[in-house]
């Protein structure tokens, strides 16, 4: 095989597509890896601090879901608890109150609702006969589990991503033992050097049957693609004409999310003296709703340092990212001190990260289709044209926009692909 040939390209060398080349390999495919950054891993990304490793992206799951656990295992790490009381629950930030009990019997009602002609998100939410405090807190948590605004999203589309996830587990139970850089390592070292590094793709040609990649500096040729990217980021490369025209209006369907993520570290988990307000309920977690879209989780290990964790979501995720890190930092310990007191100020380490507007890989914890978008583009975009493929967490048939559906979308794109 020439220089710079392979059987498959894959763009992209986060979950998705370092799972997609590892399946490839496995059955004996000549793979090329090109990843515009200087790392794998997309959203995966651990540091390690004096006072230990953090993740700066995704870091839960559940044991339900067995592609990341299978992952985390041959990495040589061990699934780890996190750290919760059985009978904790979500607080609402500003009143103390059981923010579950408002929340829990409503939301299945609301995404099991049938929509025959598609509406916004927010509308969908106004259109529930709910008070204003359950709307409130619902508004507020779905905008930091989805990233974007309500207003902006079409509601058939979240309905159907909502309906993807199969576990009845909360995402929250589990993470790994050790850093999730552990797996990004694993899974890049089997490709050796066929995975290639600052490699951004700008174009795709086509001719004869073989498809070009072109790089800033280089070319390489296949008969097969796999752009292993978020949809709205995809959209920012040239394809061949009649990709262009099997896909756009699809890729064009997705908006990114944006989220901001603060992980604070302490001596002693003192929040499991805080209880919702009249209840023995020990605190899982908060939820505002002034400001909207942001939630916090207990975020300990077993056996590990007690930590608390905030997610900034929508509009608040851009409004934190025109901040340097000090300022996020301080700001966000503001807004911890209101849901858990003064003991917000005592950490020992603290970090934060930004996916707001990435270059390459997006933001938030994934895109979603936007309101006046394709409602089925996800269905759209599964589908292969002869061995030109799009895969990505958000296309996945199960677990959409968490790294269970990143891996679950590489290994079917793998499958489509031979």
């Amino acid at each position: 095989m020439k220089h710079n040939e392979s059987d498959v390209i894959i763009i992209g060398a986060g979950l998705t597509g370092l799972s997609a080349a590892n399946r490839l390999i496995e059955d004996g495919f000549h793979v090329t890896v090109l990843e515009a950054m200087e790392r794998a891993g997309g959203k995966v990304e651990s540091v390690e601090k004096e006072s230990g490793w953090f993740e700066r992206g995704p870091q839960f799951v559940n044991d339900d879901m067995s592609e990341m656990v299978k992952l985390i295992e041959r990495a040589g790490l061990t699934l780890a608890e996190t750290t919760v009381a059985d009978n904790a629950v979500m607080i609402h930030a500003e009143t103390k109150e059981d923010a579950d009990q408002r929340t829990e019997p409503l939301v299945p009602k609301l995404f099991a609702t049938r929509l025959t002609d598609d509406i916004p998100l927010a509308q969908l939410y106004a259109n529930a006969g709910m008070n204003d405090t359950s709307l409130s807190i619902i508004r507020s948590m779905q905008t930091e589990l989805v990233t974007i605004e309500p207003d902006q999203l079409s509601a058939i589309a979240l309905i159907d991503t909502n309906n993807r996830y199969p576990s009845e587990k909360s995402d929250l139970t589990h993470q790994a033992s050790g850093p999730l850089g552990t797996v990004v390592t694993y899974l890049a070292d089997r490709l050796k050097d066929r995975l290639i590094y600052e490699a951004p793709v700008t174009h795709v040609r086509t001719s004869e049957k073989m498809y070009t990649v072109h790089t800033k500096n280089e070319q390489y040729t296949a008969p097969a693609v796999i752009v292993a990217l978020p949809p709205a980021v995809a959209t920012s490369l040239n394809y061949p004409e009649e990709v262009e025209s099997q896909f756009r209006d699809a890729l064009s369907s997705y908006t990114n999310g944006a989220i901001v993520k603060v992980t604070w570290q302490f001596d002693q988990p003192f929040w499991n003296d805080l209880h919702a307000k009249n209840t023995e309920k020990p605190m899982a977690g908060l939820v505002y709703t002034n400001p909207e879209g942001i939630t916090v989780s207990v975020s300990s290990k077993a056996n590990g340092q007690p930590r608390l964790t905030m997610f900034i979501g929508g509009n608040e995720a851009k409004r934190f990212s025109t901040m340097n890190e000090k300022e996020r930092i301080h700001e966000a310990t503001r807004l911890l001190a209101m849901g858990v007191g003064s003991a917000a100020y005592d950490y020992t380490d603290a970090t934060d990260s930004v996916w707001v507007d990435h270059p390459y890989c997006g933001g938030g914890y994934g895109a979603s289709v936007h309101f006046g978008g394709q409602p089925d583009a996800a269905e759209h975009l599964r589908l292969p044209y002869e061995r030109f493929l799009f895969a990505s967490s958000e296309t996945a048939t199960e677990f959409p926009n968490f790294m269970e559906g990143a891996v679950r979308a590489g290994i079917r794109a793998a499958m489509n692909i031979k």
